[in-house]
């Protein structure tokens, strides 16, 4: 994916952090294409967000806002959350 992200760290404890990711551009986040990515654990609690999990990792993701929640990021840098956002995209 070629956008480019603004990074917020949420909180963070004992190494482990969370992110919010938000591109600094609109784009289009296909869910139902998401959803169908093997190794992850899918949940769709409303029509408009995605709940990803693979391991202790879980990024929710709002077609809303294309923002991305990223949960228990470990080590806590926004580069390691931006790792992760492409894991999901790849």
């Amino acid at each position: 994916m070629n956008v480019k992200f603004s990074v917020k760290k949420l909180c963070q404890k004992e190494g482990i952090g969370n992110f919010k990711l938000t591109p600094e551009e609109p784009i289009d986040i296909n869910l139902d294409e998401l959803q169908k990515k093997p190794g992850f654990e899918t949940k769709r609690p409303i029509e408009s967000v995605l709940i990803m999990k693979k391991g202790d990792v879980t990024w929710t993701i709002s077609k809303k806002n294309s923002s991305i929640l990223i949960e228990n990021v470990k080590p806590d840098t926004p580069e390691r959350a931006l790792e992760l956002l492409n894991e999901i995209f790849s």
